[in-house]
């Protein structure tokens, strides 16, 4: 993948995230305390989203900053599957908070976190910079983890 196709498919996976994050949100549409973390998440997703856009715009500005590199990036497309498998069985319906804090847990830990680390191995300092800011903006997984405490949920760590 060249890093255009990278940070764009990158950004998929960020708004799928979000769109799971807001199903979420609607289920749990009642509980204004639960609503409101999942929406929280839903905004920070976006956020990634559009971070990662305005590095695809600088690419597109400024291709040589990359020197043409091509990254073996075929970890996001397996993370996109991934996101929208858990999206379709999000969709179906019947998510307990439970349930619901323990997919947004792997999602964050196995689905992203890991395989943008893998990607940041790459060696390319532009690509490292960007996924490297990218996990250090929000701390999904610390709030995940203080959620689901807070709700007497154990999920694994």
């Amino acid at each position: 993948m060249k890093a255009l196709e990278v940070l764009t498919t990158a950004a998929k996976i960020e708004r799928k995230i979000a769109d799971i994050y807001d199903l979420f949100r609607k289920a749990f549409s009642q509980e204004e305390e639960t609503s409101s973390f999942w929406e929280t998440l839903v905004s920070e997703e976006e956020a990634h989203a559009a971070f990662l856009d305005a590095e695809s715009v600088m690419v597109r500005l400024k291709p040589d900053i990359f020197g043409g590199a091509i990254l073996g990036a075929g970890i996001l497309e397996e993370s996109y599957r991934e996101i929208e498998a858990l999206e379709k069985r999000v969709e179906k319906g019947g998510t307990d908070h439970k349930e619901a804090l323990s997919i947004a847990f792997m999602i964050e830990t196995e689905v992203v976190e890991k395989k943008y680390n893998r990607l940041i191995e790459t060696g390319d300092p532009y690509i490292k910079k960007i996924f490297c800011d990218l996990t250090k903006k929000n701390d999904h997984i610390e709030k995940i983890v203080l959620a689901a405490d807070k709700s007497g949920v154990k999920i694994r760590q």
